[in-house]
């Protein structure tokens, strides 16, 4: 538990608070396990179990009566309700690193992978000669962006990237191809792009050009995803092809995890 904090009311006076309740610091402390101990557990799992209902009993605890827990990130600390934790002490220091300011300085990042880097990401993965056909990543992913084709896993746009195809795979055949990648970022930055760009500016006004050439840029560069990743997909049938790609991904020296006393199927 933090110690007694001031809070500055104005530059002249200072007002006591109380240090953060019993009740938010369990609270902070359940939510922090759930989001680092509980991610790496499936839903059904006993430790997922055990680490989701402690967040709902201090969920309970801390909305009391009321139902409503009130958080509040400013500068001097972590509010919550008329309980107060600064942001040097141990209970806010997480969340007010973590919210402020870093989620203004990322949002550019967080619009442009919203654009284009999920799509990119996507369709970096490929499945090596090693790929038996279990359908293991198909049943077990996520957001059921993995579909087979010829025998053969194919990832649709809709992929996170969250990587548990890449873990779970009992014959470690899945890459992330860096070498693909190169392609994809080469191709989607070729001149004639710029040129064409060049051309169509000439014939629309100069407050509109940014944002026309945004939206052809973005429609340009998912279509170049789509058609170079798909070439891929089939050119890797060829043995020889398909080692040069999966020999050129870093992920294939890279270990997998899954959390203890965990099998790939428990998922």
């Amino acid at each position: 538990m933090s110690s007694i904090a001031k809070i500055p009311e104005s530059p002249s006076v200072d007002a006591e608070a109380p240090s953060l309740a019993p009740e938010h610091a369990e609270l902070l402390v359940a939510l922090d396990r759930m989001l680092t101990v509980g991610s790496y557990y499936p839903p059904g799992h006993e430790k997922y179990r055990e680490v989701a209902a402690a967040a709902h009993r201090a969920v309970a605890r801390a909305a009391g009566p009321q139902g409503v827990v009130a958080i509040e990130i400013t500068e001097p600390g972590l509010t919550m309700g008329l309980s107060f934790a600064p942001a040097d002490g141990r209970e806010a220091k997480r969340l007010h690193k973590m919210l402020m300011p870093l989620d203004i300085a990322l949002a550019p990042i967080a619009f442009m992978y919203f654009m284009y880097g999920r799509f990119y990401f996507a369709k970096l993965y490929i499945a090596s000669t090693d790929c038996d056909t279990c359908r293991l990543c198909e049943e077990k992913c996520p957001t059921a962006s993995i579909r087979m084709i010829n025998k053969r896993p194919f990832w649709k746009f809709t992929c996170e990237s969250c990587m548990r195809c890449i873990n779970i795979c009992p014959r470690q055949a899945i890459q992330a191809s860096h070498s693909l990648a190169v392609v994809i970022a080469v191709a989607s930055s070729l001149l004639p792009i710029a040129i064409m760009l060049k051309i169509l500016n000439a014939h629309i006004p100069a407050a509109l050009q940014k944002p026309v050439d945004f939206i052809i840029n973005w429609g340009i560069s998912l279509t170049l995803y789509f058609i170079i990743s798909g070439t891929v997909f089939w050119l890797i049938r060829l043995k020889w092809i398909n080692k040069l790609f999966s020999a050129t991904s870093l992920t294939k020296y890279w270990r997998r995890y899954i959390a203890p006393g965990i099998k790939p199927r428990d998922y």
